[in-house]
C-alpha cells in the first residue's frame, strides 16, 4: 500500500509496518495511524472475497427494491410537476398577467434601463430564431400536428415554466419526497 510522502505499508494483520520510509517523523506517525483497508491485499489489490462482496450502499436492512421504488416515484412525481408548470404557462403565460400589474411593469422599465433596449431587442430576435428554428424542425412539426401546440409560443413558454419550476423548488422538493416515500411498499 503506496502512502503519501513516499512511505510503503503492507496489511499484514491488524497494524500496519513500515518497510521504506523518506518522509519527516510527523508523516511517519501520521502514516502508522492510517488503519489497513480491509479487502486489499499487500499489493494494493482487491482480494476474492473482497471483489465478489455486496456493493457497500447494500447495508443490512436496506430493501433495494423499496429504493427503487421511491427514487422512481420521485422522478415521476418530478416530471408530472414541471409539465404540469409547463401546460399552465402555455394556457396562461405568467409574464404577461406579472407584466399586466403596476409592479411588474415597474421592474420591466428598470430591466430594461439596466440591460439596454439594444440588448433587449437582440434578445427577442435570439428567442424568436429559436422559435423559428423550432417550428421548422421534425419535433415541430411533430409538436403542431399531434398536439395542436404553437411552436413559437412554446418555445417562448419553456423559460417561464423553468423559471416557475425553480422558484417551487423549496416548496415542491419536500412534498415530491413525501409522496415518493408514501409510495415504498
Amino acid at each position: 500500500l503506496k502512502l503519501p510522502f513516499g512511505a510503503e505499508f503492507s496489511c499484514v494483520g491488524a497494524r500496519p509496518r513500515p518497510q521504506r520510509l523518506r518522509a519527516s517523523p510527523a508523516s511517519h506517525a501520521m502514516a502508522l495511524s492510517t488503519p489497513c483497508t480491509p479487502g486489499v491485499d499487500t499489493n494494493g489489490r482487491l482480494t476474492e472475497a473482497a471483489s465478489t462482496a455486496a456493493p457497500s450502499f447494500a447495508q443490512p436492512g436496506l430493501n433495494i427494491a423499496a429504493t427503487l421504488t421511491a427514487g422512481l416515484g420521485w422522478l415521476a412525481a418530478d416530471r408530472v410537476w414541471w409539465l404540469a408548470l409547463l401546460a399552465g404557462c402555455y394556457r396562461r403565460p405568467p409574464l404577461p398577467a406579472i407584466l399586466g400589474t403596476r409592479l411588474g411593469a415597474q421592474a420591466a422599465r428598470r430591466a430594461q434601463a439596466l440591460v439596454g433596449p439594444v440588448r433587449m431587442e437582440r434578445f427577442n430576435g435570439w428567442i424568436s430564431s429559436r422559435a423559428d428554428r423550432l417550428a421548422a424542425s421534425n419535433f415541430g412539426g411533430v409538436v403542431q400536428r399531434r398536439m395542436g401546440l404553437d411552436p413559437h409560443r412554446l418555445v417562448r413558454t419553456l423559460p417561464q415554466s423553468m423559471a416557475l419550476y425553480n422558484l417551487s423548488l423549496p416548496a415542491w422538493l419536500p412534498l415530491n419526497t413525501w409522496i415518493a416515500v408514501g409510495a415504498m411498499p
